[in-house]
């Protein structure tokens, strides 16, 4: 199944990695943005912690709204300095 929209994605582009996703146990496809694309056209991506990997660009599509939110939401619980009361 390709389902990009798109190709090549650019450092910035929120995008769905669909080969994230596994049945056992239950993981959804992870959806973030895009660091850079290589040469040979393999996305760099990023999660909310940080963790990178390349990316088949055919295995992805663009992210939602609401994927962009989910991911920005994790991101900023994650970069919240611990001990800090929120304003």
């Amino acid at each position: 199944m390709t389902t990009t929209s798109k190709a090549p994605y650019k450092g910035g582009d929120y995008v769905v990695d669909l080969d994230a996703a596994q049945p056992v146990p239950p993981e959804p496809s992870w959806a973030g943005p895009a660091q850079q694309t290589f040469s040979e056209g393999r996305v760099q991506l990023v999660t909310h912690t940080g963790y990178e990997w390349p990316a088949d660009p055919q295995r992805l599509r663009e992210a939602t709204q609401q994927e962009r939110d989910v991911y920005n939401a994790a991101r900023r619980v994650f970069l919240k300095p611990l001990g800090r009361a929120e304003a």
